[in-house]
């Protein structure tokens, strides 16, 4: 943070800025009333009138603009405004059929279960990101979670990819299943599988999700009978 930048964001909001409209109609009042009790003569006081009246114009614009800004940001949601819904929540039913449409389960991955817990993000991109969580909640994730990525066509979603994340009973592992459908966001129509930790059954390798699924049977009953290690 800049303190000499919070310095000035406090001098503006709480000086500058409330005095801004009575400074413009003193300037306005003072710039009308100099012109008309000038308006016979040239000279310094008119050219003073005439600067004071564009002062003051200016300075009522920029307090409409600021005000209106203001209000403008006021009303829209914050970064910080996270909304976690329901699988079951009619609000976020067209985006699931969308990635329920797809042919996910025969790529391999899970079914969503009935309890998981639904966030929406909209971006600048048009392209809308659904974060899907199930399972234990530890201090470095969920279980299980589904993060897919849709497009909106012609009034309705298309799914474009989806990475299916497990978290294993340490905190630094992690099995990541991947789909992109469209090549400009990952390598398109093929499964890809990665792991982070330090399980020498699958650090450094190529792998498939054959290969992974008895891991994740494993963590599975880790996280069923234990509690988490860190």
């Amino acid at each position: 943070m800049n303190p000499f930048g919070v310095l000035l964001d406090i001098l503006y909001v709480g000086f500058c800025y409330p005095l801004c409209l009575p400074v413009a109609l003193i300037a306005i009042v003072g710039g009308v009333a100099g012109l008309i009790a000038e308006r016979k003569r040239k000279g310094a006081a008119l050219i003073f009138s005439i600067a004071a009246l564009c002062v003051g114009v200016c300075m009522s614009l920029m307090y409409a603009t600021i005000s209106i800004n203001s209000a403008r940001v006021a009303s829209e949601p914050t970064a910080t405004e996270i909304v976690v819904y329901k699988v079951s929540d009619q609000s976020v039913q067209p985006y699931l059929q969308a990635i329920n449409q797809s042919n996910r389960l025969s790529l391999g991955f899970s079914q969503i279960p009935p309890d998981a817990e639904v966030e929406v993000y909209e971006n600048l991109s048009k392209i809308t990101e659904v974060y899907i969580h199930a399972g234990p909640q530890t201090g470095w994730g969920y279980y299980t979670e589904w993060n897919d990525r849709l497009a909106k066509v012609n009034g309705s979603y298309k799914w474009l990819s989806e990475e299916e994340i497990y978290a294993g009973p340490h905190q630094t592992e992690n099995i990541y299943i991947d789909y992109y459908t469209d090549s400009t966001i990952g390598p398109s129509n093929i499964i890809t599988v990665k792991y982070r930790g330090e399980d020498s059954r699958l650090s450094n390798k190529d792998l498939t999700l054959e290969e992974v699924q008895p891991i994740i049977i494993e963590w599975e009953k880790a996280w069923a009978t234990a509690t988490p290690v860190k």
